[in-house]
């Protein structure tokens, strides 16, 4: 046979699945026993097994081994990832997180005004911040076939495997929102270490030296939370403000759904009080005007004795009771441009060599109103 080894050792154990000889949630040989099976190494059989989780067929347990997986999406031969289909070539597929009214759906619609004046059909997908649904639209899209996947990632540690594998199949491919470090896959997002740089500095020349930056998940889940982060970094490097650890605090959104926002904001915000903090830096603006809320609950002077900015720009930002200084995201034009990278690459028999632009990065714009002022001498 012309297949490599660990190909022809996925094959049959495929058709072992398919044959009904391992049943949905049935343990299947490890990697040692199918390599004495089949008088090969363990790597030939990591290999094979690595192709099965790729293509769906099994999921895999830390310390228990490898299971046949629920067909919750059907399992396909691969397609010609070259896209030789004329078919291929006219569809499109965006995968999101999820669609809402805010940023979500602008970067819809800035792929969607841009791909359908192209005659190219565009199909929504959404993993509702799952990353196991996420991988599993994703290998239905690769085994299925598509002509180009424009995808924002849950986070950016998950599924990395699945982002390589598209790569090396050259099947063009274009992530939104996030990158993968390492990988030259195009990738359109926002200027977040600038936004985050434009907020730290903002409240910095208000004279604020004690400034928290808060996000809920942690800084390293995702690159946009990590490159506002440096941004706020780099301001304090810049005025010579020293870093201090405890005015960091990420990783915190299960606590904060057990607790609920007024408990958990209430125990959040008094420590940051009890060290001297003035301003808050939030990952978002739904923890900027959470922050806002709970600050006003506890008797507290916003922006007077709490100085506090979000990111994103939300609709409900400017019309809160305290209006709330932020970073605006231009999501149609990420989503816009994202469409101009993909249709290079659907447009040419090149495929993915055409759309290595590396990162594209959108410009913000920082926004300011009410929830931030000088800080007073008293605070200082």
């Amino acid at each position: 046979m012309n297949k490599p080894l660990y190909a022809q050792i996925a094959e049959h154990l495929i058709q072992l699945i398919n044959a009904g000889q391992y049943h949905p949630n049935d343990k299947i040989p490890t990697e040692m026993e199918l390599a004495e099976q089949f008088g090969v190494s363990r790597i030939t059989t990591k290999r094979a097994l690595l192709e099965l989780e790729n293509r769906g067929y099994i999921y895999r347990k830390r310390g228990s081994g490898s299971f046949v997986k629920e067909p919750s999406i059907t399992p396909a031969p691969q397609v010609n990832m070259n896209m030789d289909s004329s078919h291929t070539r006219r569809h499109l597929s965006i995968v999101l997180p999820y669609v809402d009214a805010g940023k979500d759906l602008h970067y819809f619609r800035g792929v969607a005004d841009y791909i359908e004046k192209q005659g190219i059909m565009l199909s929504l997908h959404f993993t509702d911040w799952r990353a196991d649904k996420e991988r599993d639209v994703l290998l239905h899209l690769r085994n299925y076939g598509t002509g180009g996947i424009i995808w924002y990632p849950v986070n950016s540690n998950n599924n990395v495997d699945i982002a390589h594998i598209l790569h090396a199949e050259r099947h063009p491919l274009v992530l939104l929102d996030q990158y993968y470090d390492g990988l030259a896959v195009p990738s359109v997002v926002s200027d977040n270490r600038a936004g985050g740089y434009a907020a730290a500095e903002h409240l910095i020349k208000q004279g604020h030296r004690r400034i928290a930056f808060v996000s809920s998940i942690l800084i390293e889940q995702r690159s946009s939370v990590r490159d506002r982060f440096l941004g706020y970094c780099q301001a304090h490097m810049d005025y010579g403000i020293p870093l201090h650890p405890e005015y960091i605090v990420a990783g915190f959104h299960q606590e904060l759904w057990a607790q609920g926002k007024s408990k958990f904001y209430s125990g959040l915000i008094q420590p940051l009080i009890n060290i001297g903090v003035t301003a808050i830096q939030a990952e978002h603006d739904y923890i900027g005007l959470d922050i806002i809320d709970v600050a006003m609950e506890l008797g507290m002077k916003v922006p007077e004795q709490l100085s506090i900015i979000g990111y994103d720009n939300i609709s409900i930002a400017g019309t809160h009771q305290v209006p709330l200084t932020t970073v605006n995201q231009n999501c149609y034009e990420i989503g816009r441009k994202a469409a101009e990278l993909m249709y290079s690459m659907m447009s040419t028999e090149q495929g993915m060599s055409v759309g290595e632009h590396g990162v594209v990065s959108i410009p913000v714009q920082f926004i300011e109103r009410q929830s931030t002022s000088p800080v007073t001498e008293h605070d200082m």
